[in-house]
Parts: C-alpha cells; structure tokens; sequence
C-alpha cells in the first residue's frame, strides 16, 4: 500500500517546514512536546529506532495515522521505500538526511558527511565534543579569542561570522555542510552565497532561548540532530545523558522552595557596563538562572535587549550575575589567575547604577565567563556555579569545579583550567 502525501497531506508539507517541526504534531513526544525532527522519526519522539520502523508499518497497513516526519525519504509518499531509508539511518549507512533545520527549512544534505565548517562557536564546540574534529575545515573568527578551549580546531579555517562571513575563504574550502544561525537576517546571505556553488547551509542554534529544562531540550535534539549529521548519534547521546542527569540535580535541590523564597536574579552583558552607557544589555546570559532554582526578574521581557538603570534600582535584585565574552575582561580557559576578573568586578560595583542595588551591597555580585558557563551544552554547568552561590546550604556537598572538570577533560580531552566564575 502506497500513501500518496501530495494528494492526502497537504497541511502535512506545511506542518514540515514549520516550528510545529519541534513537537506538537501527532505520534508519540517526550513530556515537553519536543521531537526529532528529521524524516523518518515517523512517531515523533526524540530518536530515530524500531520503533518508527513498526510504526510505519502501520501507517503503510492503514494502522496508524501519517506523522509529519513518517515520509523518511522525502519523495512525497509512504512506503516500502521509507522502512528502508529508516534501517539505514539507524545503521549509519543512509546516502541522503532530510531534516528541519532550527529555522524551520527542510534541508537534504548528501551523506556522509566529510567536511563541515560552522560561522558560529556553539557547534564549533561540539565537533570537539562529538570527536568530529578531523572532518572540521573551517571554523568561526571567535574560536581564536581563546582556540585552547576548542582542541584541535585552532588550525582550521578563520571564516569570519554569521554576521561577516568570508566567503572567499568558504568558497575556497568547499565544505560539504555549512553551520549557520538562525537569524534571517545572518541567515539567508549566507544561503544565497553558498548553495548555489554547493554547499549545503543548515542552521542550528544549539543554544537554549531563555527559559528552563523544556528549552534546554530543544538544545538536546539539535545536538543529537548534528550528531546524526557527523555519524555521532552514540556520542551526543551520551553527552546529553551526562548533561541532563546534572539538571536533574539542581531541579532536585531546589524543587521544594516556594516562588517567594527563591533568590531574585538578574543577568546583565559586561560589555554592556564596562561601556558606561545609562542603558544595559540582558538576554543570552539569562540561560541558565531558572535551571540553577532561582527567579529571572527579566523573564518576563522580551528575549533580549536593553534596561534602564531606572528599571533596576526599581526592581532591586537580589544577585546580579554578568556575562563575560572576552579574555581580555577576565574570563576563558587562556586565563591563569584572578587579575583581571578582579579589575571588571571592580568597574561592576563602581557602576552608578550598580552600586547602588542590594545586590552589590551584600557581596551578590558575580561574573562569568559566557563561552564556558552560559552557551549550550554548558547552561547545566552555569545553573551549579549560581545555585551553589545564592543556595549554600542546598549545594554545601556539591562542588561545580567537580563536573567542570569533567566537561574538559572527559568529553573534550583537555586538563580542566581557567576563570569561570568570579568570586
């Protein structure tokens, strides 16, 4: 039996190349409404298995109904054809990969995948992480602010940024995939320079929107879609295992508190302060607050942007972390000592603005290092640091330099060093 989608599931091909791509389609999601998104992932959960070869099984007998994703080679109908193409990609051995990218384009990229270059740091960090470092042949100007914490990569390609790329240097290159934001505006450039000479540009995010666990999980399939993408399903199941279990624990720690007992947060740019403007920077360093137990006053505002020092003497917080980018403020795994991270909690707490709050009056005033704390695959770390400050008495037996180190020196291969949280 043949299922014809072009004549019966019309609104399917829209609900593929939309969020709805994410979760919240039919079949089978984790708790949070989240799902792999690649063809073949015909029951919607978060791996491609068995179990999507039995159901489309069913969907072939009439069984089961047609989920977005159940057309796993992509030729428009269901069939015999797509149990195939699923065995393969659960074997490693599949010759195309249809999937929905993070910016809801559906993307056919060759398989395997020998080349690969990324025009941001988040998935320039987990090609170390995946061990897929010898496919890598270009990577982005910001690696080189601190190439010690991306192992084997210093070597390979600058090609510029989302925002600059050299693509002159990526022509030059060829990779077979190019990792991109998702950013429109960074985004379709890029798409318009670079496919038609052939390279494939897939964006993916991999790094949380500011929220909780749900989002941290949307983070997890990206990971598990590039580790599809490199052959590295086995490695970035296990990082996300890893990772997930020290979520769990902070959860666990701070699940009992009441909304009125958890420690008020704000997380400011340090760029944003060092610059002495009257306006601040919030947003990406925000990631990792409601993880770590305690309450974002800026949850409630746009995703990012800038407040008023007005706004922040109003709401008075309780903790004010900063986020920091650059070696040159303090922070990263080139730095040997405190010196500098000293110096830009210094210009923090002499901040007009600033130095007035509670938060700097009773010593609640912490920076760190964004790369390594707050991007990614590292938010869980960043959520220890800060719950470990602002709850001592819940984390008195839990050391986050602990985990930290393991982060470095067992899924990246490298000794554990640097600034990461200051004081």
């Amino acid at each position: 039996m043949n299922i014809d989608l072009k004549a019966c599931f019309v609104a399917w091909i829209v609900l593929a190349t939309s969020s709805v791509a994410w979760g919240a389609a039919s079949g089978s999601q984790n708790d949070e409404g989240f799902s792999l998104s690649i063809f073949g992932n015909a029951n919607m959960d978060d791996a491609i298995d068995e179990q999507d070869i039995e159901y489309l099984k069913g969907v072939i007998a009439g069984i089961s109904p047609a989920t977005n994703l159940s057309d796993a080679n992509y030729d428009g109908k269901i069939d015999e054809d797509d149990i195939t193409q699923v065995d393969l990609i659960i074997k490693g051995e599949e010759k195309k990969l249809t999937f929905v990218d993070s910016a809801n384009r559906t993307v056919t990229i060759e398989m395997p995948v020998e080349a690969i270059a990324a025009l941001h740091t988040s998935p320039c960090r987990e090609f170390c992480m995946l061990e897929a470092k010898d496919r890598v042949v270009g990577v982005t100007e910001y690696l080189f602010d601190d190439p010690d914490m991306y192992p084997g990569l210093g070597e390979k390609a600058n090609i510029g940024s989302s925002a600059t790329p050299n693509y002159e240097k990526i022509a030059e290159i060829r990779p077979d995939v190019l990792i991109c934001q998702l950013s429109k505006q960074y985004l379709d450039p890029v798409i318009a320079a670079c496919e038609p000479i052939g390279i494939d540009v897939v964006s993916l995010d991999l790094r949380p929107p500011q929220g909780g666990r749900a989002q941290e999980l949307k983070y997890d399939l990206e990971l598990r879609m590039l580790g599809y993408i490199l052959g590295k399903v086995d490695r970035a199941n296990a990082f996300i295992k890893w990772r997930q279990d020290i979520m769990h624990l902070a959860e666990e720690r701070t699940s009992e508190l009441a909304d009125q007992d958890r420690v008020r947060v704000l997380c400011l740019d340090f760029t944003s302060v060092a610059s002495g403007n009257a306006e601040f920077y919030y947003g990406w360093g925000q990631r990792f607050i409601n993880l770590s137990g305690g309450r974002n006053i800026a949850g409630s505002l746009p995703s990012s942007g800038k407040i008023s020092g007005e706004w922040i003497l109003e709401e008075d917080p309780d903790v004010i972390i900063l986020a920091s980018c650059y070696p040159s403020e303090g922070f990263g795994y080139s730095l040997a000592n405190y010196t500098l991270a000293n110096e830009s909690l210094s210009v923090v707490l002499k901040n007009s603005i600033l130095g007035q709050t509670n938060a700097a009056k009773n010593g609640n005033v912490f920076l760190y290092s964004y790369y390594g704390l707050g991007s990614g695959g590292q938010t869980q770390l960043g959520a220890l640091y800060l719950a470990k400050r602002i709850y001592p008495e819940l984390f008195e037996d839990i050391d986050p330099v602990q985990f930290h180190r393991e982060y470095f020196e067992e899924w990246f291969g490298i000794p554990y060093q640097g600034v990461w949280f200051y004081p």
